[in-house]
């Protein structure tokens, strides 16, 4: 039966628990800059076991904000991806210029050494932790399968999605057992899920729409930021900027709209923002006209930016989306 490990931050005084928490983390996980978004709750229980050389953890408890920057990579380099399962609750994910919205059931896969970060709500959540070397076995280009809602890619994302959750029981419940067997499921789901895809972009072309994506979370307060310039600044040809969104089937407009829409909606709910006019945040994420922002906004999450900001739904009902949870400070915003 595979050795499991538990760390709990319950009995703590806040400070305490804190720096605790943040110990076991680094020690156990990955040099990450962990914050209790509650000053109020600070509880939070981690499970760990191995299973032949992939790292398996439970994390559950009080919500968090959770980053990896160039310092903790600096720190702490190692090429390791690491698998989001939200077992319960949800998780808000940003890295390379994309965000995305976890809730129970879904998970994505995260890069070790491109800083991230992400938020996370009274949640439980399932993270594997996979060597680069082990997972290029099975995926010709991990790299393009980062940052994306893998649970329902495709038939076998669900099948994933359940083996997933099964394995989550059994460290639950202390019984993990055949450790060996589990990495090679693994492997084989996850290259029926992401086969197809990481083999059709390449790694270049992986790296080039990462650094477009940097550049244009950068620029989102820029009104006039456009394709020329973003790919002036990347120093690749135009042409090679729409080839590179064409491979991850996008566009850059519709990705740079998502882009501004998540940070308008971090800043709505920051409250270290909360003296800002809806006009104001939108004028700061890039928007010109303010009516053309709730146009936009309205679509993407349903409701008015308003009601957003107060966390009402459009028929006057509490509104509950990934982009309220944590409480933390957004991506820096122009000021």
């Amino acid at each position: 039966m595979t050795a499991i490990q538990i760390w709990s931050t319950a009995n703590l005084k806040r400070r305490d628990a804190v720096d605790y928490w943040q110990e076991v983390i680094a020690r156990s996980i990955l040099d990450v800059d962990v914050a209790f978004t509650d000053r109020d709750r600070t509880g939070a229980t981690l499970s760990t076991a191995c299973l032949d050389g992939i790292g398996l953890s439970i994390f559950e408890g009080a919500p968090q904000q959770v980053r990896r920057g160039f310092r903790n990579i600096a720190r702490n380099r190692c090429a390791d991806f690491h698998l989001m399962f939200v077992l319960d609750g949800m998780i808000e994910i940003s890295q390379c210029g994309q965000s995305l919205k976890l809730g129970t059931g879904s998970y994505a896969m995260l890069a070790s050494d491109t800083p991230y970060q992400f938020a996370t709500s009274a949640s439980k959540t399932l993270a594997l932790r996979m060597p680069a070397e082990w997972l290029k076995g099975w995926l010709a280009n991990p790299e393009a399968g980062t940052a994306i809602d893998l649970s329902h890619k495709n038939e076998w994302g669900q099948v994933l999605g359940h083996y997933l959750s099964a394995l989550a029981r059994d460290l639950a419940h202390l019984n993990i057992r055949d450790s060996d067997s589990h990495p090679r499921q693994i492997g084989s789901l996850l290259a029926l899920v992401l086969g197809r895809e990481t083999a059709t972009m390449d790694r270049s072309a992986h790296h080039v729409l990462q650094r477009l994506r940097q550049i244009m979370a950068e620029h989102l307060w820029d009104t006039g930021f456009d394709p020329a310039a973003a790919s002036r600044l990347c120093g690749i040809s135009t042409r090679s900027c729409f080839a590179a969104f064409t491979k991850a089937g996008s566009t850059f407009s519709r990705d740079l709209k998502k882009m501004r829409l998540d940070r308008a909606a971090r800043m709505l709910r920051d409250s270290g923002f909360s003296r800002l006019s809806v006009s104001e945040i939108a004028w700061r994420c890039g928007f010109v006209d303010a009516s053309h922002f709730s146009r936009c906004f309205r679509e993407e999450f349903a409701t008015t930016p308003a009601n957003f900001r107060h966390g009402m739904s459009s028929t006057g009902n509490p509104l509950i989306t990934a982009a309220m949870l944590g409480g933390g400070s957004p991506e820096s915003a122009h000021q």
